[in-house]
């Protein structure tokens, strides 16, 4: 049974990625928007954490199929548009390498993550019930390894969610008082304008290894994972109090159910698009008309994605090539 508020959640969440990477891509405009900056903080950590809460019932499904069964059709999008990507560089004269077919299945690095964590924490779960101690061991070891950048900076947020749903915080967090949520994210806000610097993004500074680390990329570590967190959570609080119309929660919800979609074919497009050179940021000059046009941009994209998915729809297969979806 799907639970509204995380779709109310997620829909918020991919939008944030489309609306960002618009920024990114058309007007060449990212961490030195203070908005972009912003979202940046949270947005991925907020799709892992939401998650890790959805994941929590599968990591324990013991039925015919285990889970890294069931998530290996993540990789099919990375395979079918790398494959894209990688024959139309053919095309204009470009070398394949080894090399970048070994890539294909981290074309998409979010899903490749995801697919990564996920069955990281399935196979934790088979020795150890507690998700608390699987979130501080596989956060610990994953930072021993020289290899794996976004799964060492995602491998915390699959565990907090995994976390939040089996200790019933989710719950609990129905109760709390829009008072208490409101404070709670006035003091996050104030904590990131002190503490926040955009050079503490995984694009900027990398995870720590426990081997070879500087201090700053222990802070900014701890950071991203503080911020990430307490974002979300008060996000998480705000969808459970506001009564939002029912248009926009439908609108949200079926961004949710097609968010996998919708991140791969943007982002295809925004590759395409950045590798032919077009930009728009010529009509765009200062902070204020970036975010006022991306935004634009961004529900336009959506809208027209929106369409393209739905004739995608409408051969029965065509889903399942593309994206791995079940065929119903």
């Amino acid at each position: 049974m799907r639970i509204i508020e995380f779709d109310i959640l997620k829909g918020f969440a991919i939008f944030a990625v489309i609306y960002t990477h618009c920024m990114q891509y058309l007007f060449d405009s990212s961490f030195d928007n203070p908005l972009y900056n912003f979202i940046y903080s949270f947005h991925m950590p907020l799709f892992m954490i939401v998650s890790g809460i959805l994941s929590f019932r599968k990591i324990y499904d013991r039925g015919k199929q285990s889970l890294p069964i069931k998530r290996l059709p993540l990789l099919i999008p990375a395979f079918v548009f790398g494959g894209l990507l990688m024959g139309g560089g053919i095309i204009v004269g470009k070398t394949v390498s080894l090399s970048d077919v070994l890539q294909l299945p981290f074309t998409f690095w979010f899903l490749s993550a995801l697919f990564v964590c996920t069955c990281v924490y399935w196979m934790a779960s088979l020795i150890c019930r507690s998700q608390l101690i699987n979130l501080l061991v596989l956060s610990g070891v994953s930072l021993l390894l020289p290899i794996g950048e976004y799964n060492k900076f995602m491998m915390p947020f699959i565990g907090i969610g995994l976390c939040l749903a089996q200790y019933g915080i989710v719950d609990r967090m129905r109760k709390i008082n829009m008072f208490w949520i409101c404070l709670f994210g006035m003091l996050i806000g104030a904590a990131y304008l002190w503490l926040w610097d955009s050079d503490y993004t995984i694009y900027k500074t990398t995870c720590p290894s426990i081997a070879i680390h500087e201090n700053e990329q222990i802070i900014a570590y701890l950071l991203r994972i503080v911020f990430g967190l307490c974002f979300t959570l008060t996000l998480l609080a705000l969808t459970f109090r506001l009564k939002l119309k029912n248009s926009m929660i439908a609108i949200l919800s079926y961004l949710s159910r097609n968010s996998l979609e919708l991140y791969v074919l943007h982002l295809f497009i925004f590759i395409l698009s950045f590798a032919s050179g077009f930009t728009l940021r010529n009509i765009a000059n200062d902070t204020i008309s970036v975010v006022s046009l991306s935004l634009i941009a961004s529900v336009l994209l959506t809208a027209l994605l929106s369409l393209v998915l739905k004739m995608i729809g409408r051969t029965k297969y065509l889903s399942f090539i593309l994206f791995g979806k079940k065929i119903s």
